[in-house]
């Protein structure tokens, strides 16, 4: 059964077949008899087990075709690719959904060779240096391992930026010191004559501010790592965006109110795509935390929000928040940046 996949370094489409790769998912069909058999005894192999907060499941069955071996391997765990191409999603195989339990989806997959057929082969197309030839059988148990994960798994077709699946937002309450060393600061309040264009004043030779805020842990799943980092494995988008606002809306939050303090890019190998192309490919784990804090603003015109803001008179911020900017150049306390392109791809601006 022909179809098409990406090669991941280059972006080429290139026809393949059965022969020559070992991972596509739309060449497996799970509804052909002569491919695919769930394994049905008096005493079914299903388990499945449920609480409030998780739910697990396990089937059994057996590939049929020897041939669709790895196609169906591809097909019950997924992959990621990115066709080089596309600035703002990927090409996503979701794993597969459970017949039962339409909100799980499969976890890993065990495979067990059954019913030896007195041959010896090699099944995998990319050629290796010393490779051993294994025994091969007439068909091959899968037991498979699903579960409910904590993210929305959608289609390729219904999305069209990778910010609506595959992420959780995970919040904790945290109280923060705002300190600028030094430089002259000046507050933006029209209409407010005490302060507008009149010097903050400085505690010292810093200024401080504290401020309440949400801590938000924005984690990112599956993505390849090709997507996200150059070849140097440099993730250039997010080292310009430490430290920095959000331009633009961001996550439903409005301008200047998320500031990106930290972030960890954790690259796991893609046992699919690895076994195709006979290099390490790998997937991601983005963890992005972000600091959101919108306090009241005193001016009604006020521009400025979010970390652009400072208490001011008594009280810290019992009359409320005020824009500043530097006396010298106009800028804002902390600079923008397009939070949205974080998760588009590294090599398209």
């Amino acid at each position: 059964m022909p179809g098409t996949i990406t090669n991941i370094n280059t972006g080429i489409i290139a026809n393949i077949t059965r022969s020559n790769i070992i991972s596509n998912p739309a060449a497996f069909n799970p509804n052909n008899a002569a491919e695919w058999e769930w394994i049905v005894e008096d005493y079914a192999p299903d388990d499945d087990t449920m609480s409030q907060e998780e739910g697990h499941a396990f089937m059994a069955g057996y590939v049929k075709d020897r041939d669709a071996l790895f196609d169906a391997l591809a097909y019950f765990v997924g992959f990621g690719v990115w066709d080089g191409v596309s600035r703002n999603k990927v090409l996503r195989y979701l794993p597969a959904t459970h017949p039962r339990w339409p909100f799980m989806r499969v976890q890993s997959v065990s495979v067990k060779g059954m019913e030896f057929d007195g041959q010896f082969s090699i099944l995998h197309p990319v050629a290796m240096v010393n490779r051993q030839k294994e025994p091969l059988y007439k068909r091959y148990r899968f037991d498979i391992s699903y579960r409910q994960f904590e993210y929305d798994f959608r289609e390729n077709d219904d999305v069209s930026t990778e910010w609506t699946r595959c992420i959780t937002v995970d919040p904790e309450d945290l109280t923060d010191m705002i300190v600028v060393d030094g430089g002259l600061y000046k507050y933006k309040a029209p209409g407010d004559a005490a302060l507008d264009n009149n010097p903050v004043n400085l505690n010292g030779p810093f200024l401080k501010a504290f401020a309440q805020r949400t801590g938000l842990l924005v984690t990112s799943y599956g993505l390849p790592a090709n997507f996200l980092m150059d070849s140097s494995s440099i993730p250039t988008k997010f080292m310009a965006a430490k430290g920095k606002v959000n331009l633009t809306t961001f996550l439903g939050k409005p301008a200047g109110t998320m500031l990106l303090m930290d972030y960890q890019i954790q690259k796991k190998a893609q046992p699919i795509l690895t076994q195709s192309a006979g290099s390490l490919l790998y997937g991601t784990t983005v963890r992005m935390h972000f600091g959101f804090t919108d306090p009241d603003r005193a001016i009604a015109g006020e521009t400025l929000r979010g970390w652009q803001l400072v208490p001011a008179r008594s009280g810290l911020g019992t009359l409320g928040w005020y824009g500043i900017v530097d006396t010298n150049t106009g800028a804002p306390l902390y600079p923008s940046y397009e939070m949205n392109d974080l998760l588009t791809a590294q090599s398209i601006a």
